[in-house]
């Protein structure tokens, strides 16, 4: 597994333009229906299903002008062969094709899940038999084509009792891949992280990373409580791949002086994106007391940021591992911080390793690292509550930062929809967000609105996913819009148009609650005592929104939300109020009480007194206070 590249190139920064996923389908039906050999026909597979996933087109499978019925009959198509090829005498699959698939098994649950078929429940009457006692048994390699929602009890049962080192892949299929929308799908995958938390640590086969990282980060959206305790298992796993790799912890010594070296480890440093947008703040202040370098993959950094760093070092999307860590060992850090962590590979990979005396993170991806490699997460001051839910030891700073606007949009954009009957809701939230809660909300909302709903989902989706997405959607909701993913300024035009928004919960959306806020759209949230739902509070709370439009239960939320629906005057009155109050100013300025150099003073604090704060039985310290033994 040496030299293994962590990340394949996306599509769209490949030298030439790929073939379009459904040019691979005629000779994988070839391979199946003349019945080749399993191997040729088990390859194309493979082919396609690389290519689907791969898909990086706004429009979805077909072009936008398609109708759902073409659609479905495409997506058909895919399903019948595949279902011919698995119901084949001669069928199997060696390891290393089954890891290729449950790296990518959200896309054959996608597929059997939008055709006409509409799940894989037909390859169960050739893969399970009752033997003479009555028991019975199937073949545990029909859950790829299952999500965690629709997989029948029995075969559920029958995976996770199967060896961690079987089970391990679809695990990280199932976790990082799907998208759970149901209360059973998410007890399911509560029951997951349980039985992971089992697992011996062993080293992962190479086409399984990718599935490792994104189980990684999308753990944090689930809503039950334990759901980061899988992160240990994982860290293990991180730490088998590092050595595989030929990387091990090479830290310099620690040592205190004028103007030590940080080093950014950035997963995305771009203008616009999330990550510039909330920490751009933080990271001017830096240079003051530390000679700052941004680390960082070339397709996910922006030359307009260089501003912010004394140096900046870019590796290119095809690095290994070691070729990652050879050019950070280069800088010589003597803090290393991560700006978000949960988002790449790499930074998941090295964070798992002591590659300077000092490590902390900051909440990009609003989660615990459960790495005790990691040694500090700075906590803003409004989000104290949140500190006992993290593993490392929590600084809680004296300041809260602030926002940077999106420059991407030259100005705000008004409604142009015609006016009707109809109430528009704006649920503009990654997918991963869309968890089965927020839409039995959803659901409930157009059960008992007592008028006309139209609800629009804006998920970042593209390709397989997007058809996936608006699939789901459609079959739970009666009137409903899924936009593809569009330039910042048509998204905010496509959100502008709408009278309401929804936060999806309990992970909530920092940046879409300024989004709406600047467009003068009334929101309703969820705060729960975790720091990924308190961003939207602190927007609400900063503009001066109700108190009632955050709320704290699945009921307050749907009571906050049917009253929206309801209630023409209040919805206008908050977005008269919301345009008539200096949106911009009280979310992109510095607060009165808040010191301009509060992030880099906690940043200097911890550096100087990392000693005491380590020798401390202390887990949470107020920046600047004293520090207990």
């Amino acid at each position: 597994m040496h030299a293994t590249t962590l990340t394949p190139p996306p599509a769209t920064i490949q030298p030439a333009a790929p073939r379009h996923p459904l040019l691979e389908l005629p000779p994988y039906e070839k391979a199946v229906y003349q019945r080749q050999s399993n191997e040729v026909a088990v390859g194309l597979l493979i082919k396609l299903i690389d290519g689907l996933e791969a898909l990086r087109g706004g429009e979805g499978l077909l072009a936008r002008t398609s109708r759902p019925s073409v659609v479905r009959s495409a997506y058909t198509r895919v399903a019948a062969a595949i279902s011919a090829h698995v119901r084949a005498p001669d069928f199997r699959l060696s390891a290393v094709q089954y890891h290729k698939l449950c790296a990518k098994k959200w896309v054959l649950e996608a597929i059997f899940g939008i055709s006409g078929f509409e799940d894989p429940h037909h390859l169960l009457e050739d893969q399970s038999h009752t033997d003479a006692q009555g028991k019975l048994h199937v073949k545990p390699f029909v859950a790829l084509f299952y999500s965690l929602d629709d997989i029948p009890e029995f075969l559920f049962e029958t995976v996770v009792a199967l060896p961690g080192k079987h089970l391990l892949p679809l695990l990280l299929g199932w976790i990082g891949g799907s998208r759970v929308q149901t209360a059973r799908g998410e007890a399911r995958a509560r029951r997951l992280v349980e039985v992971g938390m089992g697992f011996s640590k062993e080293e992962l086969a190479p086409e399984l990373l990718l599935p490792l990282a994104h189980a990684w980060m999308v753990c944090s959206y689930f809503s039950f409580e334990n759901k980061h305790d899988i992160k240990k298992t994982l860290n293990d796993i991180w730490r088998v791949v590092d050595t595989a790799e030929g990387v091990r912890a090479r830290s310099v010594a620690r040592r205190v002086v004028k103007k030590p070296r940080l080093v950014v480890a950035a997963e995305r440093m771009s203008v616009g994106h999330a990550m510039h947008r909330s920490y751009e703040s933080c990271l001017v202040q830096l240079k003051e007391h530390f000679t700052v370098c941004l680390l960082v993959r070339d397709a996910d950094y922006d030359a307009r940021t260089a501003y912010l760093f004394d140096e900046v070092v870019v590796f290119e999307m095809l690095s290994t591992l070691a070729e990652i860590a050879a050019k950070l060992i280069r800088l010589q850090p003597d803090v290393i911080y991560y700006p978000s962590l949960g988002m790449s590979d790499w930074t998941q990979a090295l964070a798992n390793l002591r590659m300077a005396p000092v490590q902390f993170m900051t909440l990009g991806h609003p989660a615990t690292s459960m790495s005790d490699t990691v040694d500090y997460v700075l906590l803003q001051r409004c989000h104290e509550e949140a500190a006992n839910t993290f593993s490392e030891k929590v600084l809680v700073r004296r300041g809260s930062g602030t926002h940077s606007p999106n420059s991407k949009l030259t100005a705000i954009p008004t409604r142009t929809r015609p006016a009707d009957n109809i109430v528009h809701v704006a649920a503009n939230s990654n997918l991963m967000k869309l968890s089965a809660r927020f839409l039995a909300v959803c659901v409930r909302l157009q059960q008992e609105a007592g008028r006309p709903l139209h609800f629009h989902f804006f998920t970042s989706a593209v390709g397989v996913r997007l058809d996936d997405m608006r699939n789901r959607l459609t079959a739970l909701l009666q009137n409903v819009t899924v936009y593809e993913s569009a330039d910042y300024p048509i998204f905010m035009q496509n959100v502008a148009n709408c009278d309401m928004a929804m936060a999806a919960f309990p992970f909530g959306n920092t940046n879409s609650a300024v989004d709406t806020a600047l467009l003068g759209i009334p929101s309703v949230a969820y705060r729960a005592a975790e720091v990924l739902s308190m961003g939207d509070q602190d927007i609400m709370k900063g503009v001066g929104l109700p108190d009632w439009l955050l709320t704290s239960s699945d009921e307050e939320y749907f009571q906050a939300a049917l009253r929206l629906v309801q209630d023409d005057k209040v919805r206008t009155e908050i977005s008269d109020y919301l345009k008539q109050c200096d949106v911009a100013g009280r979310l992109f300025s510095l607060p009165p009480d808040e010191e301009p150099n509060e992030f880099v003073d906690a940043v200097w604090w911890m550096y100087q007194e990392h000693e005491k704060l380590q020798a401390s039985q202390q887990r949470i310290f107020k920046v600047g206070e004293t520090i207990l033994a």
